[in-house]
């Protein structure tokens, strides 16, 4: 086996079992937040997106910084340095005394984590140009397999060891991860000879293409995650019952299994056709089944519209790096990396916020009617680049008018 195969699958593993320590606290956040004394339906709604919001602002402010780092000093360290520091962080959360203590670590595990960036660089780094958007889509599917471990694994054993018990699995799982990435991965030096990027070189990636992509990696994650925070609470509303951590664990566990099949089909068909045509239609598809989660009120229907939306807009992000690391030199993929995530992250950080507004001035279920316009908007966006930016070059390079695989 290649040495960049050997990386991609250890790098597998290793995020399978980080993504399912972080994901262990999904499905009962909400109630988690109560257990800490916070007893307001709006001031629960107010700080789950608080808290969701907070990781996300500090992972933008840190990525930049440890893109340019992993370039300068390579990879395996920063995913050793993201998994290090969330079992630490885990561990914490078991002990937070209250809502406020717990947003801060929240904070502090945005500041030194980020194994999904970290993963996706080092793989990056050292794989094929041509094999960029499969080796990207196997790493994502590692991400949502974990996703669909952790909620399962949190849902089933709060009921047994109780919401702060399942921060220290969290721990376990993600202190498993460091040892994987420790002793599996290997990762040749930075050669001294290639110039390593540095802030300064930043100014020269913004080009039309790139702040492109800075402008669709914000928005795709805006749009997926404005609902994401308060679907447990929307499942609560739609089953009729008190609390069903149980069984939001088990929706989100087959939602994630279907995004990680997402993570090889869709991914594959835009490696085959054309990436951002592929993109374009999964996150139109994805706001057409997102749809039926606003008028709903039947628990079955809920679910099979929920995992559909997944999906579709479940290969988006892996498209996109493939979009603009297959533009980019392997030196300096870290640093544009980071800036992807830092962009991103205030994705992420927006949108539980958004999401927070707009269930209390209206309700839980009008989140997910924001979700279907946020989607639409942002396939609009690329709609409007590539009639402007790449069908004209595909008919160039085609001769004919004919489309043509485009990186």
């Amino acid at each position: 086996m290649t040495s960049w195969k050997r990386n991609l699958f250890a790098t597998w593993f290793t995020q399978i079992f980080t993504i399912t320590g972080f994901s262990i606290s999904m499905p009962f956040l909400p109630f988690y937040i109560r257990t800490l004394g916070v007893t307001d339906a709006n001031a629960i709604k107010f700080w789950v997106g608080v808290a969701t919001a907070a990781l996300s602002i500090a992972a933008a402010i840190t990525a930049p910084v440890w893109g340019v780092l992993s370039d300068r000093h390579g990879r395996k360290v920063m995913l050793l340095r993201a998994t290090l520091a969330g079992a630490i962080v885990s561990f914490c959360m078991g002990f937070a005394p209250n809502v406020q203590a717990f947003t801060v670590l929240r904070f502090v595990q945005g500041l030194f984590t980020g194994s999904i960036a970290a993963a996706a660089v080092l793989v990056s780094a050292s794989t094929p140009k041509e094999r960029l958007s499969y080796a990207l889509g196997v790493l994502s599917t590692a991400t949502f397999i974990g996703m669909s471990i952790g909620p399962m694994i949190g849902g089933y054993f709060a009921h047994i060891i109780g919401y702060r018990g399942t921060f220290f699995m969290s721990t376990a799982f993600v202190g498993v991860a460091f040892v994987l990435a420790l002793t599996l991965i290997k990762e040749d030096r930075p050669d001294a000879r290639v110039k390593a990027a540095s802030f300064r070189d930043m100014t020269l990636l913004l080009n039309r293409t790139f702040i492109f992509a800075l402008i669709t990696i914000f928005f795709v994650r805006f749009s997926i995650s404005i609902a994401m925070p308060f679907t447990a609470l929307r499942i609560e509303e739609v089953a009729g019952v008190k609390d069903p951590s149980g069984m939001t664990g088990i929706i989100l566990a087959v939602r994630s299994i279907i995004i990680a099949l997402a993570g090889i089909s869709i991914v594959r068909l835009a490696d085959r056709v054309e990436k951002l045509g592929v993109l374009m239609g999964a996150l139109a598809l994805g706001a057409l089944a997102v749809a039926p989660l606003f008028v709903t009120g039947d628990l079955l229907f809920f679910a099979v519209f929920f995992v559909l939306a997944g999906y579709f807009a479940g290969g988006s992000e892996p498209i996109l790096q493939s979009f603009i690391g297959g533009t980019t030199s392997p030196s300096q993929r870290g640093m544009v990396f980071g800036m992807l995530t830092t962009v991103g992250s205030l994705g992420f950080f927006a949108a539980p916020i958004a999401g927070s507004a707009v269930a209390i001035a209206y309700d839980i279920r009008t989140t997910f009617l924001a979700q279907v316009i946020c989607l639409g908007f942002t396939a609009m966006v690329i709609a409007l680049y590539r009639l402007k930016h790449v069908i004209p070059v595909m008919k160039k390079r085609s001769g004919r008018g004919v489309p043509v695989p485009m990186e």
